[in-house]
């Protein structure tokens, strides 16, 4: 049996998409169920949460991500949920998050995606359990997970789901 050849960079089946470009903003959708993890709870949020999150979020994406410089509003996630980003907004004593992957490997697009894969809440001075960040890392690594061949698969909620739940805001 041959030696396997090492593919470099250039020549890997998944090119790689540029981070220093803006981002496409999208939301993670369950393959299993088609649950939108995000948009349910961000759905269950008063309308100025969303007000202050949604703007903060689309300026990460055009930045790109990795050059923001938002004062607290655009944070990387540590420990259990390294490689994941936290967008913030604190309303009326409440701490509101949008948990986000950013994503250089996915195919058919023009460019990288910053996705969101779940929201939560929490009242000031308060942490999540822990078991909530395995939650969150258990979705990260839902949505990275390759298909049977190794390929990315990325499962994306439609954009007129995600246009729909954006309008009740």
């Amino acid at each position: 049996m041959g030696k396997r050849k090492r593919l470099k960079s250039r020549e890997r089946a998944t090119p790689r998409l540029s981070s220093d470009a803006s981002h496409s903003v999208e939301f993670f959708m369950r393959p299993d169920d088609g649950a939108v993890p995000s948009l349910e709870t961000f759905a269950a949020w008063p309308n100025k949460a969303a007000r202050k999150l949604l703007p903060v979020l689309a300026a990460v994406a055009e930045t790109p991500p990795k050059k923001f410089a938002g004062g607290g509003k655009w944070e990387a996630m540590h420990g259990t949920c390294t490689g994941m980003y936290e967008v913030r907004a604190r309303i009326d004593g409440v701490h509101y998050r949008l948990f986000c992957v950013l994503d250089v490997l996915a195919e058919n697009v023009d460019r990288p995606l910053l996705t969101v894969i779940d929201a939560d809440s929490k009242p000031n001075g308060e942490v999540f359990a822990e078991s909530r960040y395995v939650e969150l890392s258990e979705l990260r690594d839902e949505y990275f997970r390759p298909d049977e061949n190794g390929r990315p698969v990325r499962s994306l909620a439609p954009a007129s789901l995600v246009a729909s739940y954006i309008a009740r805001t």
